[in-house]
């Protein structure tokens, strides 16, 4: 599940403007719905295999003003060690990116 986390918000916030993403749906971890303008499936599955090709950290999928508070006393944590802790805990780079390499 955490792997189609991480899968949604790269597409969320890394392809929306190369595949013209209108939107990103589903039931995690079974199904993503991507709603795209007119871009091909062959351009999504092409941005997808370049995910391992990036150099990107999984702090890098959390838009800038993005802190999410999933707790009860996160108000009180600095934005800086929210967003760290979420990336850390709720995303997962390193194993998308070795599923994605063996398609």
């Amino acid at each position: 599940t955490i792997a189609v986390r991480t899968l949604e918000r790269f597409l969320r916030l890394h392809c929306r403007d190369a595949l013209k993403i209108k939107g990103v749906v589903g039931r995690s971890p079974y199904f993503l719905v991507v709603n795209m303008g007119k871009c091909s499936t062959v351009s999504l599955y092409h941005e997808i295999k370049s995910l391992s090709d990036r150099r990107l950290e999984a702090i890098d999928l959390l838009s800038e003003d993005e802190a999410p508070k999933l707790q009860k006393y996160d108000e009180f944590i600095p934005t800086d060690l929210l967003r760290r802790a979420f990336a850390a805990d709720y995303l997962d780079l390193e194993t998308l990116g070795s599923s994605v390499s063996h398609w």
